[in-house]
């Protein structure tokens, strides 16, 4: 049955099939007792004159007049029979007789709101074993109220640009931070290390973050600020923002030596993160085996995968042992510093 409209002289319809034009929001969720309803063998719809149930089910079904009554679980079938034993104490778990239960569709919210009420009187004689409102399912996810937060579409990419002229947005092309922010935000006890040119917190979102502060080039800041700038209705938001911040200086200029020597200190310090948003323009054996050494330790090095600045191996083609990251466009298309080989971010 591919369309069931709203019925005249109380009749309501059964059927397995969706029904068209359904909003789950003026629907009720209705699981009668196992075996009470049923509709007639062979039949995929019937009158409620014709259905399977106990004369006073159907003396309020036509007393409520519905716009429609589904079956919920399409083609399946439950037997009640069927457990789960759980060994241990002997408990058995049954699984529900699903095939029991039904949408009963309305007009509007309202008259399913005031429906409701007289369905839930089946609930005291056992008739039913559960009456709910339907509605929509929503995937979860926080949206911060920082102030420039709607420019940030590489955390939540709605598709509608702030500049109106721009046309590159495409919705989804993000890290979808929002959805897991609805799980975590980052652990405030947390220090990230960011081995870079310093960490400055005169910024409202860096301050009171950083544990020795100081960044003569801004370089680090920046990078600072996309891991873990705070969430405080102002500025941008962080990937992590209640996470706090290790700053590790490099200064102006660093070298082999310089990065290796971080890389083994903020591991034995138990830092569980590091970015190096940084690259070398020649392969050095010993760097590898330092971010190897700190994956053993239980720290994750994150580590920028570009190309623009740096045409040499980059620490993210230590796959073994480094989280790489590349970038791509509002649109999803690789970034102009794109390289090969990175998870795309």
């Amino acid at each position: 049955m591919n369309h069931i409209r709203p019925l005249l002289l109380c009749l309501a319809i059964f059927s397995f099939t969706n029904v068209k034009g359904r909003d789950a929001n003026k629907e009720l969720w209705v699981r009668f007792r196992s075996g009470l309803v049923a509709l007639p063998a062979g039949f995929d719809s019937c009158s409620i004159e014709n259905l399977n149930a106990p004369v006073r089910i159907k003396a309020i079904l036509n007393q409520i007049n519905p716009a429609y009554v589904a079956q919920s679980i399409e083609l399946m079938r439950f037997n009640p029979a069927d457990t789960i034993e759980i060994t241990g104490d002997g408990r058995v778990l049954r699984f529900p007789d699903l095939s029991s239960v039904f949408l009963i569709g309305f007009s509007s919210e309202a008259e399913r709101d005031s429906v409701k009420m007289l369905l839930d009187t089946l609930l005291v004689t056992g008739d039913v074993i559960t009456i709910a409102k339907n509605c929509y399912g929503q995937y979860r996810e926080y949206i911060p109220n920082d102030q420039y937060f709607y420019k940030q579409w590489n955390m939540h990419n709605t598709g509608e640009p702030w500049i109106p002229e721009d046309t590159t947005w495409i919705a989804g092309e993000d890290i979808n931070a929002t959805k897991a922010w609805e799980y975590s935000m980052g652990n405030p006890t947390m220090r990230l290390a960011i081995i870079d040119s310093g960490v400055e917190d005169e910024n409202v979102d860096l301050e009171e973050k950083v544990d020795f502060p100081g960044d003569g080039l801004g370089h680090g800041s920046q990078v600072a600020g996309i891991a873990a700038a705070s969430h405080n209705n102002y500025g941008i938001v962080g990937v992590a923002p209640r996470c706090l911040l290790r700053n590790h200086s490099l200064g102006f200029t660093t070298n082999f030596e310089e990065v290796i020597d971080a890389i083994y200190y903020n591991a034995d310090a138990g830092y569980p993160i590091m970015n190096l948003s940084l690259g070398f323009s020649e392969y050095n054996a010993d760097l590898e085996e330092a971010c190897t050494y700190a994956f053993n330790k239980g720290s994750l090095i994150v580590a920028a995968q570009e190309q623009r600045y740096c045409e040499g191996p980059s620490l993210g083609d230590f796959r073994n042992s480094v989280l790489s990251v590349t970038g791509l466009t509002a649109s999803g298309i690789p970034a102009y510093y794109h390289r090969a080989g990175g998870i795309h971010g």
